[in-house]
């Protein structure tokens, strides 16, 4: 219900229209990590979040639910019924980063959480989370984080 109220599918809605990558439910502890990122989604919702206007809420959900694919401005904009013009502009205005920058944000903040559990290898998260080249998903993360991804990982020991 909480999810529902801040404008978040319900787990049904998402599992029949394909949003939950089941792959990624290997283990219990993954089905929990999901369970805890919907959770956070929530709270984010009701927090700060509830200060943007819907649509950038919808970018912003559209975005957490499919950064593993190929994601872009047309996309976003066309599934929340908004010109990509209006959707950039509305989105620096109310969040004041681009929209790339916030998919890359939900992308680096995913590869953190999965390079902490320690069960894949780099070039596995960088597909996870929507990198076909895991030289490039290093050099995005590096820049993000100031480390490679195997020195984060390798931190978290």
């Amino acid at each position: 219900r909480l999810g529902a109220e801040c404008g978040l599918p319900s787990v049904a809605q998402s599992w029949n229209e394909g949003r939950i990558d089941a792959r990624r439910w290997m283990r219990p502890d993954d089905v929990r990590g999901w369970f805890l990122e919907r959770f956070e989604l929530a709270l984010n919702a009701t927090g700060s979040a509830a200060a943007y206007s819907r649509k950038v809420r919808q970018a912003l959900d559209y975005m957490r639910e499919r950064y593993a694919e190929e994601v872009t401005s047309d996309a976003i904009a066309e599934h929340i019924g908004i010109s990509k013009d209006h959707l950039r502009h509305l989105f620096k205005e109310e969040t004041g980063e681009t929209v790339l920058d916030a998919l890359t944000r939900i992308r680096i903040d995913e590869a953190k959480r999965l390079l902490r559990d320690g069960s894949l290898k780099i070039y596995e998260i960088a597909e996870r989370v929507g990198y076909r080249n895991g030289q490039y998903f290093s050099q995005v993360f590096r820049k993000a984080t100031g480390m490679n991804p195997l020195e984060y990982a390798e931190r978290r020991e």
